[in-house]
């Protein structure tokens, strides 16, 4: 996960599931990319409560592994930024 940010306060979350390259083993291939909404680090918004109430570290329930903790948060990243597509089933 890398968290950019800029001078005016505010942040976005980004993930990438990547693997080693079949041919080229020393290369890494990004197969897909998750960035969050922009969000304020200075101000509580609806973004930063949802990531923080579902996505940080201590809401994380699969932590058998690194790729695991890693997918579930860029998955719950993914919902929180298109809650359109999430339909509360």
């Amino acid at each position: 996960m890398l968290i950019l940010s800029d001078s005016l306060g505010n942040e976005c979350y980004s993930f990438a599931y990547k693997r080693l390259n079949f041919e080229h083993r020393a290369q890494v291939v990004i197969e897909s990319t998750v960035t969050s909404k922009v969000t304020s680090n200075t101000f509580d918004d609806e973004v930063n409560r949802l990531i923080s109430e579902y996505a940080s570290f201590d809401k994380i329930i699969n932590k058998l592994n690194k790729f695991s903790m890693y997918i579930e948060m860029m998955v719950k990243t993914y919902i929180i930024s298109n809650l359109n597509i999430w339909s509360k089933m």
